[in-house]
């Protein structure tokens, strides 16, 4: 393991290195340097705001991924996605999603399989709206004709996407039927009812959406975290007045979580700015304004206040009212969703 894991950190860094080259290759320094200085403090705090507000968002999202009336409480969640991405920022290899579930079970007493497949029908949601705004962006501010094809298969990616998180959700019960035969074939007897309990505890994690509300309400948050998220990007192009349509900044935002979603150093050095470059090069502006725009964006409206967030998470203790340590199992015919979160 760890030697894979050193794999993985010497793929990123040097994935880091290559990126950077590419993004600073033939930008006049002079000009990118006359350009971060002229930023807006005032539209970049603003960004910066925003940005957060959609983190928080994607921790509310997160209630509607458990069952109604076991999920962890809405303060533990936006805890634990706050102390996440404080790690993506300070750690290779995305250990910050590895810190978000820790955080979790220490708040709420959530078992870490619970967790994971949560998290994971949470990714899967978060890249079907991407995507779809990112097909959106791609239609409606440039050539249509030349991005059409491109468009159509970024749209199919993300109906496929939710598809498979709802088709999991309804082989739920059949797998956990299953499951105690699986394990009574393959594993000896100690390991048997542990593995039973991971089970039953990961399939918690998708079951919750085979409640039509509660999917409506997963999805209802996404939606509003990325918009928040591309507002950031909207306001960030305001305050260097990058020359660029307000589709630019969906089209930015899609190629940024493509991008980022590389293997890199912490913070996401390299595949950010070089996401943005090309991102901003759909739409013509030159290199050395696209760096002298996403260099300081990525310092001041995601990497210093991740840092600072995460920071002031760590000092709030957490301490949900339930736990799933032992995690109940889901009637067999969901109820209503509940109202929306506080």
């Amino acid at each position: 393991m760890t030697t894979r894991r050193s794999y993985l950190v010497g793929v990123g860094v040097l994935l880091t290195c290559l990126l950077l080259w590419w993004a600073f290759r033939d930008v006049d320094l002079e000009v990118a340097w006359r350009h971060m200085r002229s930023g807006s403090p005032g539209l970049l705090t603003a960004a910066a705001l925003a940005a957060f507000a959609g983190l928080v968002a994607r921790g509310v999202r997160w209630r509607f991924l458990f069952a109604r009336g076991v999920e962890p409480r809405t303060r533990d969640l936006v805890r634990a996605v706050v102390i996440g991405t404080f790690v993506n920022n300070l750690l290779p290899v995305r250990a910050g999603e590895i810190a978000t579930l820790v955080a979790l079970r220490r708040s709420s007493k959530v078992a870490i399989s619970t967790g994971l497949l949560s998290s994971a029908a949470g990714r899967a949601l978060d890249s079907a709206v991407v995507l779809a705004m990112l097909s959106a962006s791609l239609l409606w501010s440039l050539d249509q004709a030349s991005y059409l094809p491109l468009s159509l298969a970024v749209t199919a990616v993300s109906v496929t996407l939710v598809a498979v998180l709802v088709a999991a959700s309804w082989f739920a019960e059949p797998v956990r039927s299953l499951a105690p035969a699986v394990t009574a074939r393959l594993l000896p007897q100690r390991l048997r009812a542990r593995a039973d309990h991971a089970v039953d505890g990961a399939l918690i994690g998708v079951e919750a959406l085979r409640s039509s509300g509660r999917l409506g309400l997963a999805v209802l948050w996404t939606v509003l975290a990325w918009l928040l998220n591309g507002s950031a990007g909207w306001l960030g192009l305001r305050a260097f007045h990058v020359d660029a349509p307000a589709w630019a900044a969906l089209t930015l935002q899609g190629i940024l979580a493509i991008g980022v979603a590389l293997p890199s150093s912490p913070g996401f050095f390299g595949p950010f700015e070089a996401s943005g470059r090309a991102a901003l090069g759909l739409y013509g502006v030159d290199p050395s304004t696209a760096v002298g725009f996403i260099v300081p964006f990525h310092l001041a409206v995601y990497f210093v206040p991740a840092l600072l967030a995460g920071a002031a998470a760590l000092l709030v203790p957490g301490g949900g009212q339930r736990g799933l340590a032992d995690p109940p199992r889901l009637p067999e015919e969901p109820g209503p969703s509940g109202p929306a979160p506080p």
